[in-house]
């Protein structure tokens, strides 16, 4: 049989008026694990990364895949 693909990591989005504190290495959206055939043929590919937006007056820190200010 075939096997099915891993999905996408999600999205997270973060609003404040003032500062954003995210800490460093607490916020992560990883990608979903491909599946195995169960007839030897490999296996699928892995799903995306998630996406990360940070819309605040600063921040500070770090996340995984890097976050976006736009």
């Amino acid at each position: 049989m075939g096997h099915g693909a891993g999905g996408a990591g999600g999205a997270v989005r973060i609003l404040t008026q003032g500062a954003a504190s995210i800490g460093t290495g607490r916020l992560t959206v990883s990608a979903g694990a491909g599946g195995t055939s169960t007839c030897s043929r490999g296996r699928s590919a892995d799903g995306s990364v998630g996406r990360i937006g940070v819309h605040a007056a600063s921040v500070t820190g770090t996340s995984s895949p890097a976050f976006d200010t736009n």
